[in-house]
């Protein structure tokens, strides 16, 4: 059984004890400390929220928009409220095959493509050899290798380099290890020596200390986590939520809460935003 006792009598010195912003960071208390974590790289500040101006001086939310794109001769070409802009996507290079379809689209006409291809060539010699012609022209000549069925459930293999391998071809097991028992190479046992796992076989016992990586009986009933009471579940968060603007997290301690209004901005903040970019041109913002 675990034991669970944290060496005080207070059940309740787990709690946290305070939550709060410090700046763009959230911190929480407990008796161990304070622990805090930044937020500005995530959320906006009202500050960043308050720099923002994207005014178009106009009264037109859409004008802004792309309204068309196509693609003309092999350039694609994208429409907005400022006109048309377009770039060719086909390349200059000498030798490229790619034209504009009648579409408009890019085209490749595979039979009218010039690819110079080179042949390999495998000739038998007629005398166990064979000549390979790569694409640069070179011969390479090479005898192949040899089998031969011994009629006792192997097969002996010579190599074009002379070398020599017998191997098994009917599933049956034909090595002979010198005895005429096929089990006396099994594990006969497996156990635990104090805190060392055995193997045994015919050949004799292996054995590998476990104390390093696992943690025995002893080990765990000395390890002394009681906090002084008999609930195992009485320091858990029970609920986080908001209220209003403030964020509240509560265990059996009771509940802590902390306003985010002077950090984040809220909906009404957001839609109270002017968006004038102080300028008199409704354009200049297009592609």
């Amino acid at each position: 059984a675990l034991n669970t006792d944290d060496a005080d009598a207070d059940p309740t010195n787990e709690y946290n004890t305070a939550i709060g912003l410090s700046g763009t960071s959230i911190t929480v208390t407990d008796l161990g400390g304070t622990l805090s974590q930044d937020l500005d790289g995530t959320f906006a500040t009202d500050a960043e929220l308050a720099a923002l101006n994207t005014d178009d001086a106009d009264a037109d939310p859409t004008n802004e928009y792309n309204t068309g794109a196509a693609m003309n001769a092999g350039s694609v070409e994208i429409t907005d409220g400022g006109g048309t802009i377009s770039t060719n996507l086909i390349s200059s290079n000498a030798n490229n095959n790619i034209t504009a379809g009648t579409d408009g689209g890019l085209y490749l006409n595979v039979a009218s493509v010039s690819i110079s291809e080179t042949v390999t060539t495998l000739t038998d010699n007629g005398d166990g050899s064979f000549t390979y012609t790569s694409e640069n022209g070179t011969p390479t000549t090479f005898t192949a290798s040899s089998a031969v069925d011994n009629g006792n459930g192997t097969s002996t293999i010579t190599l074009a380099d002379g070398d020599v391998l017998t191997i098994d071809n009917d599933g049956i097991d034909n090595v002979d290890d010198a005895d005429a028992d096929p089990t006396n190479e099994y594990n006969t046992a497996i156990g635990l020596s104090g805190t060392s796992i055995t193997v045994t076989d015919l050949g004799g016992t292996l054995s590998q200390d476990l104390d390093g990586t696992f943690a025995t009986d002893a080990e765990l009933a000395a390890l002394n986590t009681d906090d002084a009471d008999a609930d195992p579940t009485n320091e858990y968060n029970t609920a986080i939520g908001l209220s209003g603007t403030s964020i509240t997290v509560t265990d059996l301690g009771g509940t802590l809460s902390q306003d985010l209004d002077g950090t984040f901005a809220t909906d009404a903040e957001l839609a109270a935003l002017d968006t004038d970019d102080a300028d008199a041109d409704p354009t200049n913002e297009l592609s």
